[in-house]
């Protein structure tokens, strides 16, 4: 299933930053966007969240990137994609990366 892994880091700040979406089919036909994030190198934090359809899912992850996309107004510094798994259409479908400016 598709994932991203986004990075923030700004050695001023003692700033480093670890941010993955992923996306599975969970049980009773439920859509689960999983979380990880936290400084880079710890174990974070794991969040967890079921959708009934992919849209529901779909309309979360973008409002979770805006505040990605928008992290140098809060923290000083953007994320940076680091990486992406999964099929090329899922990655579009769930992450619509191609209009998002992350650099």
């Amino acid at each position: 299933m598709p994932s991203i892994t986004l990075r923030a880091c700004l050695a001023e700040k003692n700033l480093d930053r670890d941010y993955t979406i992923s996306i599975q089919k969970g049980l009773f036909k439920l859509w689960v966007v999983s979380i990880f994030y936290g400084k880079w190198g710890t174990a974070g934090r794991h969040l967890r969240y079921g959708f009934e359809t992919p849209q529901q899912g779909q309309m979360f992850i973008k409002k979770t990137l805006r505040k990605r996309i928008n992290s140098y107004n809060r923290i000083g510094c953007s994320y940076q994609l680091v990486s992406s798994s999964g099929d090329h259409q899922d990655l579009e479908f769930w992450f619509d990366l191609q209009n998002k400016q992350i650099t």
